[in-house]
């Protein structure tokens, strides 16, 4: 009998093997790149200088038109089915992030994600951006020193 016991007991304390059933929600459908970028009119120091190719581009928007464009830094990030992410592309005593959570299911070529701009705990800016692959969407952000922030939200990827 006291064998019986003992084994019964060993059988109880050993963990449960359960399922495993995987999170749906957390299956990654793609990957967003936030990047900051500082525009004024005179010349900085700060950061490096963006690509031509991104030049170009924000200069054919009038409200972007400044004469200097340096990358400050930028953030990756995988993009969850059903989880709000940030992303951090400078990070200072009043960073600036980006939250971004997928609004309903990816298409093939493009995601609608619920975006909010935030400066440290203030949020600056919500949007529901549908965004297409390789065709990032500038947001001129802030005033800062004698230029203005940029911030740069790009899907880099669907899977």
């Amino acid at each position: 009998m006291k064998q019986i016991v003992t084994l019964i007991c060993l059988l109880l304390s050993l963990p449960v093997i359960a399922e495993d059933k995987a999170d749906p929600g957390k299956e990654e459908v793609g990957q967003l790149e936030v990047s900051l970028i500082y525009a004024s009119s005179s010349e900085s120091a700060r950061g490096e200088a963006v690509s031509v190719e991104i030049e170009k581009k924000l200069r054919k928007t009038d409200s972007l038109d400044f004469a200097h464009y340096r990358l400050l830094g930028s953030d990756e990030q995988g993009i969850l089915r059903s989880y709000l992410f940030w992303a951090t592309p400078v990070k200072s005593k009043k960073p600036i992030m980006v939250s971004f959570q997928p609004v309903g299911a990816a298409q093939s070529t493009s995601i609608q994600l619920d975006l909010e701009l935030w400066q440290g705990t203030k949020k600056i800016l919500k949007t529901d951006p549908t965004l297409q692959l390789k065709k990032p969407l500038y947001i001129l952000g802030p005033a800062w020193l004698d230029g203005r922030i940029i911030i740069s939200v790009e899907l880099l990827s669907l899977k």
